[in-house]
């Protein structure tokens, strides 16, 4: 590293110190050998006092366990229809992950828990579906993420949530992302996914007028300020004020 280089970084610290990030991180990447170098960027964003929360999914994890138990998902990511046994997958697969991810974290000398604070509501019956286990982020709990947060404390969270009455619902870990950077006006949202290409289109070439923008390559994982969406669909708004950043993650 040059010497412009760490001046470079270094006008950053006073900006960021004591704002929020919060890291969303696909399930598929914490079991990526790359995972541990995420695990010491958050420890370095630590040292600096920048407050981090870690969301994660789940889908790969959710799939591997059900090829194993020979059974067939009737739904993923938590954005379709979760019946009984999916969420019972999901809930082994999840609660796997969170254990996995506060391993790491231990290892790098960071102290973190996972708190129950998405408060969700089923997502219900849409265009004469139910959705059965699938739910929707209802509200966060503000109050009990800051208290871990000023402790320095890196919450964990998985693509859970309960409802009043302490039933547990399958929600999308994209969703849960975007409703704490909103509810915790974080400064910045960042997705971890594993892709081949991002959703953020290359700038057009001035020495080439004729040929549009393309879609950029990124090494996988790569940072993704929004959810790469499904062909045909738009990814999800980040919360006003919520600044996306995109940096590579790999051969570090």
């Amino acid at each position: 590293m040059k010497p412009t280089d760490l001046r470079g970084i270094l006008q950053y610290i006073p900006r960021f110190r004591e704002k929020t990030f919060i890291i969303s991180v696909d399930g598929a990447i914490v079991t990526d050998e790359n995972f541990a170098n995420i695990l010491l960027d958050v420890a370095v964003l630590r040292s600096l006092n920048i407050r981090v929360v870690l969301a994660h999914g789940a889908a790969a994890q959710v799939k591997a366990l059900a090829e194993e138990q020979h059974l067939k998902p009737s739904d993923l990511d938590g954005t379709g229809i979760t019946d009984a046994d999916t969420l019972k997958l999901a809930l082994t697969a999840a609660n796997r992950l969170t254990h996995e991810i506060l391993e790491g974290l231990s290892a790098n000398d960071l102290r973190a828990a996972c708190p129950n604070a998405i408060i969700a509501h089923p997502m219900g019956i849409i265009q004469g579906v139910d959705h059965l286990f699938t739910g929707k982020v209802e509200r966060v709990d503000v109050e009990l993420l800051q208290t871990l947060l000023a402790q320095g404390i890196v919450p964990v969270i998985p693509p859970l949530g309960f409802d009043g009455d302490g039933k547990t619902y399958r929600v999308n870990s994209d969703s849960v992302a975007v409703a704490v950077a909103d509810a915790l006006k974080a400064t910045k949202l960042i997705y971890i996914h594993r892709l081949r290409r991002s959703c953020v289109p290359r700038r057009p070439d001035p020495a080439n007028p004729g040929r549009g923008p393309r879609h950029a390559r990124w090494p996988s994982p790569a940072f993704c300020p929004r959810p790469c969406p499904k062909p045909g669909m738009r990814p999800p708004p980040a919360p006003p004020g919520c600044n996306g950043s995109i940096s590579s993650m790999a051969g570090r």
